[in-house]
Parts: C-alpha cells; structure tokens; sequence
C-alpha cells in the first residue's frame, strides 16, 4: 500500500508534468508575441507600399495635369505666333509665353545677323546680370551641334563659350537652337532654370521639360522663319530691284498712311518729283548698262538726301519721288535746291568711260496747300515737274 501510495501522490512522475506545463506556457507565449510582432512589421510594411503607391499616383497624376496645362500653354504660343505680323509682335508673344513653359531667372532670344553672322539680343526677361557680349555661332555647343544643349552644373557637363564670365553662377542653363527649313535662324538662351526644382515639387521628370523646350524651340524657329521669309517677300514687291528704293506702290499707300497722320496732328507734308532729263539719249548713245548706272547712282544721291522719316522712290522708269513727312514747302524746296545742286556736279563713268552731264528737273509740293488728296498731291508734284522741263530741264519749280 506504501509503494502505491507514492505513485498516486504523484511523487516522481506528477511532478515532472507540472513541471513541463510550466515550461510551455512562456514559449507559447514568447512565440504568440513574435507572431503579433511579425504581424505588425508586414502591415508596417504593407501601410508603407501603400503609401509610397499614393504617392506615386498623386505624382504621376500632377505631372499629367502639368503636362496638359504645358500642352494647352504651347497651343496658345503657336496661335498667337501664326497671328503675328512682325518680328517684333512675335518677340513679344515668345516673352510672354516662355517664362510659363520653362520657368527661369533669366532668358534672351537672340537672331542672327545675316552680314556678319554674330547673334544679337532681341528680345529677354528677368534680370541680366551677364554683360552684353556678341557671339558667334561656334561660341554655342547647341549651335554648332544643332540640338538643344542643357548644363546643370560647372562639372557636369561642356559649357559655352557665351555663358562663360559672369560673376554671377548661371546653372542650370539651357540653349535651344532656332532652326527652320534648314536655316539656323536664332538661340533661345534661358539660366538658371527652375526645372529641377519644379519636377520636385510635381514630379514632372526633367527629360519631359528637355522636350517640351525642344517643342517650344520649333514652335519660335519656325514663326521666325516665316516672318522672315513674309518680309523678304513684302520688301521684294515694295522695293525697285535695280535702286533699292521703294516702288511706286509703296509710296502710294505709304502717302495714304502720311496723309492721315498730318490732318490729325496738324502737320505739314511734302512731295518732290524728280526727273532725270534726256535719259533715253544715254540709253541710245552708250547702251542700256549705262542708263542702270545712272538710275542706280541716282538712287544713292536720294538715299544721301532723306532723314529717317523720308521716303525715297523710283515711281517707273527715270521718275522718282521724295516723301517728306513733316516737313513744309520751304524745306522741301531747299532740300530739292540740294539735290539739283549735287546732281550738276555729279560725273559718272561706266566701264571707264564718262557719261557726260547728267541733270534732273525737280517739281515741289505740299499738303494740303496743294492737293488734299494723295492722289491731288501727286498729281500737283507731277504739273510742277512738267512746268520746269517746259522751262528748259535742269530746273526746279513748286505747284
């Protein structure tokens, strides 16, 4: 009974159960609490995509609001710019819209100067701190290589010879070269571009401003272009081919113009018509050749004899007319005095040979003393010129 009693009171073996129970509990435990552990690490975790995710969205979605607001933006450029019926409208429209497109401190559009083939500022915003230097096109690395060149930094990448000096920094910096129709027509030259900054603030990536600038640099190269090509083509159907002077279109719609301006400012206006005498005699005694001479070189006596106001024609043939805003009968007359005055003392050779005596007759006269009329104007110009070749040529007379 003894020997029973000790294994129902549990001596060795109950012992050691209670003992293992003890032991279990702090490892289920212990593993119950890295599970939860766990747990929260991967919901941390799943939290943290999603709002990484979130963010992503919101960025992606800001950079394609952004890219539609650019996109209508570079819409409105191209619109105002095909409305544009000069250069300098067309200046206006690219520094008004440029600052929207690609945010910067500073920009400068430059044109080339056909003669001597340096760049020159026409146009700009923000505050240019770089003195004023000319430039050629070997000066840019995004001339010479005909594609937009962008430079954050002094060590990041080449730099223009026509960035360089400044005192102050100008990274980043970008060159978008103008070219059109195969002809590199100008630089649009911005600093210290707000684009890095911009693409953190919206997430718009920097290689989606590189080519909106290409975008915008095509939509300013190719209106350049065809304003130039509208001017060349204007001054062609304007402008006498063999003098340089303007034709007689011009100087009727330009009179139309002068006309209005005098009766509403109350100024005067004045008309000189000049006629070369006995000019079919050069062509029949030293050739057709001779007489361009002649009516060129006569043309460069006009050109000597204008203000900037002036106008200078050939109306046809040996005929050419002086249009003088401005200025009264009495100038005018004087400054026909000149003119016949410089034509007696004028030699001209052609091909070594002397022509002889040149003269001009010259009829004078003035709005609206005159003719208050384009037309009446003229045509009095026109009876005062016949009156002094009815008086013997080489003559000035006034209507």
């Amino acid at each position: 009974m003894n020997k029973f009693q000790k294994v129902e009171d549990g001596s060795p073996g109950g012992d050691a159960g209670s003992r293992n129970g003890a032991v279990d509990q702090p490892h289920q435990l212990a593993d119950a609490t890295a599970l939860q552990k766990q747990e929260i690490r991967e919901r941390r975790q799943l939290e943290e995509r999603l709002r990484q995710s979130n963010e992503e969205l919101l960025l992606r979605l800001a950079e394609l609001e952004q890219r539609d607001r650019d996109h209508l933006t570079l819409g409105k450029l191209s619109n105002y710019l095909k409305s544009c019926i000069s250069s300098d409208e067309a200046c206006t429209v690219i520094t008004a819209f440029c600052p929207q497109l690609i945010p910067s401190d500073v920009g400068t559009l430059y044109r080339i100067n056909s003669p001597g083939g340096y760049l020159e500022r026409v146009a700009s915003w923000g505050e240019i701190t770089q003195e004023e230097k000319l430039f050629t096109v070997q000066d840019c690395w995004g001339l010479r290589r005909g594609q937009l060149h962008w430079t954050n930094g002094a060590g990041s990448g080449l730099l223009c010879q026509h960035a360089t000096g400044s005192a102050e920094p100008i990274f980043p910096y970008m060159c978008i070269p103008l070219v059109a129709h195969g002809e590199t027509v100008g630089l649009l030259f911005l600093q210290r571009l707000h684009a890095a900054a911009k693409a953190q603030e919206i997430g718009v990536k920097l290689e989606s401003k590189l080519r909106l600038a290409t975008a915008v640099g095509e939509e300013i190269s190719l209106a350049l272009a065809n304003l130039k090509l509208h001017d060349t083509l204007r001054q062609q159907s304007l402008r006498d081919p063999l003098t340089g002077l303007y034709n007689r279109r011009f100087l009727e719609e330009y009179l139309v113009h002068e006309r209005v301006r005098a009766t509403r400012k109350n100024r005067p206006l004045s008309v000189i018509m000049l006629d070369i005498d006995h000019f079919k005699r050069v062509n029949d005694t030293f050739g057709h050749d001779a007489g361009d001479a002649v009516l060129r070189r006569m043309g460069l006596v006009l050109q000597g004899h204008v203000r900037g106001s002036d106008i200078a024609c050939r109306i046809g043939g040996e005929e050419f007319a002086l249009l003088l805003p401005e200025a009264s009968l009495v100038i005018a007359y004087q400054r026909a005095e000149r003119i016949l005055d410089t034509v007696r003392h004028m030699q001209i050779k052609h091909r070594g040979q002397v022509l002889g005596a040149i003269t001009v007759s010259l009829g004078v006269a003035a709005f609206p003393k005159h003719g208050e009329t384009p037309e009446a104007l003229i045509r009095a110009a026109d009876q005062a010129l016949y009156q002094a070749k009815q008086g013997g040529r080489n003559k000035l007379a006034s209507a």
